[in-house]
Formats: structure tokens, sequence, C-alpha cells
């Protein structure tokens, strides 16, 4: 498996209102949704 680290500052998780593993898995999620719609023309 590929390890992707991301330096983001302290305000993003805050305003977000999420832990680090919380956000990362947000990402996760998006990163799956995106790459799904853009291989099946969604």
């Amino acid at each position: 498996m590929v390890k992707i680290i991301l330096n983001l500052s302290e305000e993003i998780l805050s305003a977000r209102r999420k832990s680090p593993q919380e956000f990362g898995e947000e990402m996760r999620l998006a990163a799956a949704i995106f790459w799904y719609s853009n291989r099946h023309g969604c």
C-alpha cells in the first residue's frame, strides 16, 4: 500500500472539527468517489 503524507495547518482540522484520523478517512472517501466517478464517466 502507498502512504501519502500531507502537511496541513491545524486551522484546517479545527475548521472542519475533525481529528487527523477522521480527516484522513474523509480524504480517502473523497478520493475514492472522485476516482470512481472519473473512471466510470459519472
